[in-house]
């Protein structure tokens, strides 16, 4: 030994295994710190980012939700006569088309008690160019559309109702035979004829007592 008193010299101590020992745990202790502040700095980020992800739930929720009524929206519309609010020309061209498709599958004869019969009618207003002619195109537009939500509030829910063209409006009459499609027609005229009475009453449109 180099050192006074038989102890190790300072230079001795720092080279022994033991010192090593020490210095390599105190390296790995303090890496361990770092590690363990990275770690917790990552978390605080992800925290961060989770809380913002949440906030922005919601936001996507009425985004979609916004993009689904306007989608809707515009496949309505795509579907509707804006005038008389019935469907148009184009969605009872499909409907029909459904409907017979259906009646003539095979499948259907499991459910013959549900779609027996599909009957079709298709109803104008007469003298309504004289309408037009006599009072404006925006008085046979009111009168178009008060007879349309007659005929709506005549057929029975599940029957189509919808502007074929010009004046003709075509109800579909789901299940109904040749006597209840007569029925139901007699029902929608008797409705238009005495409602639309009661519309003109006060002369509205003087020489107009009803439509039929």
């Amino acid at each position: 030994m180099n050192s006074k008193e038989g102890f190790p010299s300072p230079e001795e101590q720092e080279g022994s295994p033991e010192i090593r020992k020490i210095q390599e745990l105190e390296r790995l202790l303090r890496a361990s710190e770092q590690e363990n502040l990275r770690l917790k700095q990552e978390n605080l980020e992800l925290k961060q980012e989770n809380l913002e992800f949440k906030q922005l739930v919601p936001k996507l929720q009425e985004h979609n939700a916004r993009l689904e009524e306007e989608r809707s929206s515009l496949e309505h519309k795509a579907l509707t006569d804006p005038l008389t609010g019935l469907y148009n020309r184009r969605y009872f061209e499909e409907s029909i088309k459904k409907h017979f498709d259906l009646i003539a599958a095979e499948e259907v004869e499991k459910r013959k008690e549900t779609i027996r019969h599909i009957s079709l009618a298709m109803i104008d207003i007469d003298r309504f160019k004289s309408v037009n002619d006599t009072f404006g195109h925006l008085a046979g537009d009111e009168i178009l559309k008060t007879v349309a939500d007659i005929i709506k509030d005549a057929v029975r829910i599940g029957d189509t109702v919808s502007r074929y063209g010009g004046e003709e409006i075509a109800v579909e009459l789901i299940g109904a035979d040749e006597k209840g499609a007569k029925l139901a027609g007699e029902k929608i005229c008797t409705a238009v004829e005495k409602r639309t009475a009661e519309f003109l009453q006060g002369g509205k449109y003087p020489g107009l007592e009803k439509v039929t």
